[in-house]
């Protein structure tokens, strides 16, 4: 049983189903919140990317990941600026 009042505090997206239910609302909510990293020239996620990659600071051709920024980082280079690829995010 709820307690009384509690449906005062609910949160806007709640319609009442609860027991790990999602709803629509919430599913919608989490993809909005879940930015997909795309590269700045060819507007595309990293595993559908066709460019010549290499690192935008260094020039290094190994352990490239995109990041945020659209770039892609060897693996040095993000440690050292704290750039994050889209696992580590």
């Amino acid at each position: 049983m709820l307690a009384r009042g509690f449906y005062k505090f609910r949160p806007w997206f709640w319609d009442g189903h609860g027991c790990g239910e999602t709803t629509r609302v919430e599913r919608e909510i989490d993809r909005m919140f879940t930015k997909e990293f795309k590269c700045t020239v060819c507007d595309k996620p990293e595993n559908q990317c066709t460019c010549n990659r290499y690192c935008a600071l260094c020039h290094a051709d190994y352990e490239l990941r995109l990041t945020e920024d659209g770039q892609y980082y060897c693996r040095d280079c993000r440690e050292a600026c704290d750039y994050k690829s889209q696992d580590q995010v």
